[in-house]
């Protein structure tokens, strides 16, 4: 029974190398209990952000279609407001080719006939040669009837009564046209200025009021 002690000695030795070693009978830890530890938070915090990862790519994709919408309504916005504006500055260039085309017509317009040149009254012409010719009066008839309206109680004088008259003075420049080799270069002037001042008195009725437009 002497060596009883020594079998005790050994076997508590034996007992305390078979320990696992990471927590002694108090519990507190050891390196490798910490390792272990260590493991466990880093397991739990790679889980935790592949969650936080996963939200933070869905309020990605949030963000980027809400980004996507609002830029859709702002590039309809554009389009919207642009085509606005093209038919605002297209409404502002016909008014000015408007204004500006009867700015141009009444700068290069020719005089009107005088007192000496037309019977307001009756719608008489006093046509230079050879325009009073003979051959000329089918011509000449009917735009002297046009304008005697202006002044006759009861009729008015319409668009249409300028276009005959237009019509009118276009065959008696043709007429003069055929004869032009015959004239004076300043007689043949002459006689195309006093065809376009016809043709311009003939815009008006009798308030000088432009039936033409």
């Amino acid at each position: 029974m002497r060596f009883a002690p020594y079998i005790l000695l050994i076997l508590f030795t034996t007992t305390a190398t078979a320990d696992d070693g990471l927590f002694d009978d108090d519990d507190a830890s050891t390196p490798a209990g910490d390792v272990l530890d260590a493991t466990g938070d880093l397991a739990r915090g790679l889980g935790k952000g592949a969650y936080l990862r996963s939200l933070s790519a869905e309020q990605l994709q949030e963000a980027i279609a809400l980004r996507l919408e609002n830029r859709k309504e702002r590039v309809e916005q554009y389009y919207e407001l642009r085509e606005l504006r093209d038919e605002e500055i297209e409404k502002e260039r016909n008014v000015l080719s408007e204004e500006k085309r009867r700015e141009i017509g009444q700068r290069m317009a020719p005089d009107r006939l005088k007192e000496n040149q037309i019977d307001n009254q009756t719608g008489e012409l006093h046509w230079p040669r050879p325009l009073d010719h003979e051959a000329l009066k089918p011509y000449r008839k009917p735009i002297e009837e046009s304008l005697a309206k202006r002044a006759s109680p009861g009729e008015v004088y319409r668009r249409m009564d300028y276009a005959k008259v237009h019509r009118m003075v276009n065959l008696i420049d043709e007429a003069v046209d055929s004869i032009r080799d015959e004239l004076d270069p300043q007689e043949l002037t002459a006689l195309k200025s006093y065809l376009r001042q016809v043709d311009y008195e003939a815009r008006f009725n009798g308030s000088d009021e432009r039936v033409d437009y």
